[in-house]
């Protein structure tokens, strides 16, 4: 199987398909305040960033969801909570232009 690797920006008519595939993430993830208000954005705000495999059918097989921030690349600049931290950086900067 040959895997075609796209963007959510290239491809946005995959936007619900990407929302529904099965997640492997705990529950847990996705239950509290920043992950509520913020991920589900990234698909608006950040559809470059978002990759979907698709196979030699067209049909979605796979998905990434990242987003960028900006980091210094030292350890101590990283953001103290976690991804939650990741997202509202990233959101923040994207807002500021950076």
């Amino acid at each position: 199987m040959t895997l075609e690797v796209v963007s959510l920006a290239e491809r946005p008519d995959l936007t619900a398909a990407m929302w529904s595939m099965p997640s492997s993430w705990p529950r847990f993830m996705l239950q509290d305040l920043v992950a509520e208000v913020l991920y589900r954005r990234i698909a608006v705000d950040f559809p470059e960033y978002q990759l979907l495999a698709l196979d030699d059918g067209g049909e979605l097989v796979g998905r990434v969801n990242t987003i960028p921030f900006v980091w210094t690349g030292q350890d101590d600049d990283l953001p103290d909570l976690g991804w939650d931290g990741v997202l509202q950086r990233g959101s923040r900067d994207r807002e500021r232009g950076e």
